[in-house]
């Protein structure tokens, strides 16, 4: 009698032993792999014992992805075969025959590629994040921003996906904030934290002396602000301008505009790492002088007189020089006139013709 029952219950392994991997009373097979490497395949009889000699066949699930790994196999001493690592996460089924009866399973080789991110943003301009796996853009990865200050504020914080160059765009913050970048992709991860930098308070002046160049200065959080770009442009578009165009400033952070022809308003617009500030400013013309020269009779001083636009023009450079250079005069030399426009000379010994310029 109990040879019967020995030999019903062999009859009922090999029945049922594919549909019924799991059983502990038949022969089973297991896949085991760390991610990126090889993966072990081990068959142990219904006592737990390895299975020498056993034969195996691999197969991938989805007959569209390959698999180095595919093939047919026979354990070794211990039970086991070692397949290779995949070159991509891959599904299989492993069907091990031991004493004719059949056993299956189906098992995932994770392959995790190496991930690289990185971030990058000059001051005041986007920043952005680029992931590659292997050395390739990772399209369509998962990319995560939050702010390192859980109290800081960013309006780039969130998820993202990215393109098919592996990139994200993340936005010009507002001020000044440290953020932790996270990527995954077929199931690595990484991490990166950056500092994202927002534009600079900028400030625009306009100076000149009337009848000089003007100098224009940029400054940046109040430091020279090199290479900003500068528009001048005149106010009223019918007026005209030598200097309207565009510029860009030296290590001073200035740039000087020409002297205008005749008074005229400008707009000077300067942009500088994101930020920009505008002002209006008028750039005056040379006054129209006139000089002359008055002596209340011979051997008397004489006095000069200088008009900018028919008001005394005081602090102005006079220049005295005799016509005929072999003549002497006491009064040739440089002045400058007093508030009202006057300088006097000395009376000359002899009569003489003097050139005064203004």
């Amino acid at each position: 009698m109990q040879r019967k029952v020995l030999v019903l219950v062999i009859a009922l392994s090999v029945a049922f032993g594919a549909a019924a991997v799991a059983a502990t009373d038949h022969a089973s097979v297991e896949v085991a792999q760390e991610p990126n490497e090889p993966a072990t395949v081990t068959v142990v009889d219904s006592g737990g014992q390895a299975v020498e000699n056993a034969s195996l066949t691999v197969e991938s699930v989805d007959e569209n992805v390959t698999y180095d790994g595919t093939g047919d196999y026979t354990t070794d001493r211990n039970g086991t075969v070692e397949l290779p690592a995949p070159n991509e996460t891959v599904d299989i089924l492993v069907t091990a025959t031991v004493d004719n009866e059949t056993v299956s399973t189906e098992a995932t080789l994770e392959y995790r590629p190496e991930l690289d991110l990185s971030v990058e943003g000059a001051t005041g301009q986007p920043a952005t994040v680029t992931l590659t796996a292997d050395g390739e853009p990772a399209d369509n990865a998962t990319i995560d921003v939050g702010t390192i200050d859980e109290n800081a504020t960013y309006d780039g914080t969130g998820t993202y996906e990215t393109d098919a160059n592996g990139t994200v765009e993340l936005p010009v913050p507002n001020e000044t904030v440290d953020v932790n970048v996270s990527a995954e992709y077929r199931g690595a991860s990484t991490s990166a934290e950056a500092t994202l930098t927002a534009p600079p308070d900028l400030a625009v002046a306009v100076d000149q002396d009337r009848g000089r160049p003007a100098t224009v200065t940029v400054l940046a959080d109040d430091k020279p602000a090199e290479n900003a770009t500068i528009d001048v442009e005149t106010v009223d578009e019918n007026a005209t301008y030598a200097g309207t165009d565009a510029y860009e400033t030296d290590e001073n952070g200035t740039v000087e505009l020409p002297t205008p022809e005749e008074t005229v308003a400008v707009s000077v617009t300067a942009e500088f790492q994101g930020a920009s500030d505008s002002t209006e400013t008028e750039l005056k013309a040379a006054p129209e002088l006139n000089v002359s020269l008055a002596q209340d009779g011979p051997g008397l001083p004489a006095t000069v007189t200088v008009l900018a636009d028919d008001k005394p023009a005081e602090n102005t450079t006079i220049d005295v020089e005799t016509v005929d250079e072999n003549t002497t005069y006491a009064g040739t030399g440089a002045y400058e006139t007093d508030e009202n426009g006057t300088v006097e000379l000395p009376a000359p010994n002899e009569t003489v013709e003097v050139t005064v310029t203004a």
